[in-house]
């Protein structure tokens, strides 16, 4: 019983650590939404396994004390913003209502515990809260309980998954698991990973996935399988509640359930779960990141993009193919800031002016904070590891390859092998066609040259691997493909058109 309940602790800190992150650098007024919390969830994963990591590497690997030191950070963090927020709330009903002892809505917006900036209209939001609860209770009854038992089902067969490879499959058990065990021993054998010794294990490479499994190995004081086991399972099963409930709120809960089914008719999306590998961990944040920068640009920019480049930096902490991501990520969110349209009109008023006035510092130390620790980890690890990347390296010497027509003859003919076995691949091109007539979800679909300029780079990247090329496209097109699935059928969905759309 103890056991679960240190495992429990683990998450729940992680989560609350996430929520304040989530809370403060976010204006939205969706922040008590199912999607909220989630990200709030994920957010506190990858921060505290960045944390996990420093701390191990502070105390030279005797982190046994870690839990107790995180879970007082998280309180003291918790408590500062509470009661700063608590002090707000007091000096807008004072110059609101003129009392703030006789005036229960605030009380009531304090004892939520809320991140919320502020309302200067209590009565509109307590109104559009009522709104949305009977728009809820509304839902077809039939239709959720189809839903219930469809997610059942999947997290079933997730479940079922992973329980057949507890320590995952070969990469999970000599790379990523093993690491874990290094991290979690409690003294300086973890420098052990960068030894010439374990080189197989490809010491450079980020580590997200270990530091969180050797997180839950320390808070639950043993080294078990259950951990990296729950780890799988919340990471796959969230490939599906994640593009349902996007596309729930922004299309229709019908469009949501189809990118269910789409999702899963892959049989090698499926073949991923229970693995263990940081491809699942990858494809979710990919996800994030994308439905972050849609919220914020559906927003008309009443807050600024810092979740944005927080959910993508935390990419290449996951691994090495989210820095090409990060970078291509980062030139969308310029685009999005500084295009014509946004600085052209007078709805981004609030945005200038808290860009230009308003707590611009604090936002700007906020990003700091929440920016840099993933790429100073990343560095650390590169650091400490002392060694070369097994592609970059030499890869001026191969520069001659990328006229090599035998190459893209080979790529071409994996990828038409690979399409005969998913046929039902070609829904999504043909969504994507038939859905940028839809005018409201127009600024959206430039999205997809995110994912076509990381295809682009993986493609540059297969033609000058110093590995034989067919042997590297039978190890890692899956794990590509995985990458990019829920993120296109999630924006194939989101762009297509129809009459009785909601």
């Amino acid at each position: 019983m103890l056991f679960v309940v240190r495992i429990l602790l683990s998450f729940f800190t992680a989560y609350f650590f996430g929520r304040v992150i989530y809370c403060h650098l976010s204006s939205s007024s969706e922040k008590n939404t199912t999607i909220s919390r989630f990200h709030s969830l994920f957010l506190g994963l990858g921060f505290t396994s960045i944390t996990f990591w420093l701390y191990t590497v502070a105390t030279n690997g005797y982190n046994s004390n870690y839990p107790i030191v995180e879970t007082g950070f998280v309180i003291i963090v918790y408590l500062y913003f509470y009661l700063k927020k608590k002090k707000s709330i007091k000096q807008n009903c004072l110059k609101l209502h003129g009392s703030f002892s006789n005036c229960s809505s605030c009380q009531t917006i304090l004892l939520n515990h809320d991140m919320n900036a502020f309302s200067n209209n209590i009565k509109a939001s307590l109104d559009k809260d009522k709104l949305h609860n009977k728009e809820q209770k509304e839902n077809n009854k039939s239709f959720d309980f189809i839903v219930i038992i469809l997610f059942l089902l999947i997290a079933f067969l997730i479940f079922v998954r992973c329980l057949r490879y507890p320590d995952g499959t070969w990469d999970a058990i000599a790379i990523l698991n093993l690491k874990a065990k290094f991290l979690a021993c409690g003294n300086e054998v973890f420098t052990g990973i960068f030894s010439d010794y374990y080189d197989y294990i490809h010491r450079d490479y980020p580590l997200f996935l270990p530091s969180l499994v050797a997180r839950g190995h320390v808070y639950a004081r043993r080294i078990t399988n259950v951990i990296p086991v729950l780890f799988s399972f919340l990471f796959s099963i969230s490939s599906f509640i994640f593009p349902y409930l996007y596309l729930k709120k922004l299309k229709s809960k019908y469009y949501a359930i189809f990118s269910i089914c789409l999702l899963s008719f892959s049989p090698y999306f499926f073949y991923e779960y229970g693995r263990q590998y940081a491809d699942m961990p990858l494809a979710v944040f990919f996800l994030i990141s994308l439905y972050e920068l849609i919220k914020w640009e559906r927003e008309r920019y009443k807050s600024l993009p810092w979740l944005c480049f927080i959910f993508s930096s935390l990419c290449f902490w996951i691994k090495n193919e989210g820095i090409p991501w990060f970078l291509f990520y980062s030139l969308f969110v310029g685009y999005y800031s500084f295009k014509k349209e946004f600085w052209g009109t007078n709805k981004n008023k609030y945005f200038l002016n808290q860009l230009l006035k308003e707590k611009l510092l604090t936002k700007f130390i906020s990003l700091f904070l929440c920016v840099v620790p993933p790429l100073l980890s990343y560095t650390l690890v590169k650091f400490m590891a002392n060694s070369d990347n097994d592609l970059m390296k030499g890869i001026f010497a191969r520069l001659g390859q990328i006229f090599s027509v035998e190459r893209y003859l080979l790529i071409s003919l994996y990828v038409f092998h690979f399409m005969k076995k998913h046929l039902w691949i070609l829904v999504i091109p043909i969504y994507l066609l038939l859905g940028f007539k839809d005018k409201r979800y127009r600024s959206v679909s430039i999205l997809l040259l995110l994912i076509v300029f990381m295809i682009i780079f993986y493609q540059i990247m297969l033609i000058l691997t110093p590995n034989d090329l067919l042997w590297h496209l039978e190890s890692c097109f899956t794990r590509i493909f995985t990458h990019f699935l829920p993120s296109l059928i999630f924006l194939s969905c989101l762009l297509f058109d129809f009459k009785r759309d909601k």
